[in-house]
């Protein structure tokens, strides 16, 4: 294990976190890494049902405004639905002490969800121009985990959202992450009777494999 993974803090909160609250956390948490008066963080958490929109979102693709609350952010992406059921790993790394490429950040997020969903039996790939994780199911590609992120000074915050199982049905009322041509699905659409805890400990397990052993970066698409 790396030094710099090794001084990593995990933390686990056992109940929803509001939006808000959450954001609040990070940005305080980016301001005291930056400044080296904190270690780096993988915040791993649930929120209530709700809907993100990142900075390339569009109006348009709010399909029933008033389903959920909505929250503008300040990751990339577009809209994506958080709630119940959902793992969220907020990730605070500073890449200033490891790579300056937000590009190959996002390749080593994705290499994490991969590995760690192998290791909970299922194929998660990537998709040229599309980030994020996806799948085949019944012979059509659904996604089934979000990557957004956001880079400040270099420290990294926001992350990946991985469904577990979600409410999908409050995906229809947004155009989840800008793409309609596919589906998002779960790790119980998929027959896969996997807890929060299975999913926490393959996260644990596979992410300095990823981080620090993983291929050269090929990132998947460009930010948004």
């Amino acid at each position: 294990m790396g030094t710099e993974t090794a001084q990593i803090e995990w933390r686990l909160s056992p109940t929803p976190v509001d939006y808000p609250a959450a954001v609040e956390e990070m940005e305080s948490r980016v301001a005291a890494i930056r400044a080296g008066s904190a270690s780096e963080l993988v915040w791993l958490l649930e929120h209530p049902p709700l809907y993100t929109a990142g900075t390339s979102a569009r109006d348009e693709e709010l399909l029933d405004p008033q389903r959920l609350p909505v929250y503008r952010t300040g990751r990339g992406g577009r809209y994506t639905y958080h709630g119940p059921g959902q793992r969220i790993a907020y990730v605070m790394l500073d890449l200033a002490r490891r790579h300056e490429d937000v590009h190959c950040y996002v390749h080593h997020l994705e290499e994490w969800l991969i590995r760690a969903l192998a290791r909970l039996g299922v194929a998660g790939e990537r998709r040229q121009g599309r980030v994020g994780i996806w799948v085949v199911q019944d012979g059509f590609e659904a996604k089934i985990a979000a990557i957004g992120v956001r880079v400040r000074r270099w420290v990294t915050y926001h992350g990946f959202a991985l469904n577990i199982d979600p409410d999908l049905d409050h995906y229809r009322g947004i155009v989840p992450c800008g793409i309609a041509e596919h589906g998002v699905t779960s790790l119980n659409a998929l027959g896969v009777e996997a807890t929060m805890a299975d999913v926490d400990r393959a996260l644990r397990a596979t992410f300095v494999d990823a981080f620090e052993c993983a291929p050269a970066c090929e990132p998947s698409a460009v930010l948004g």
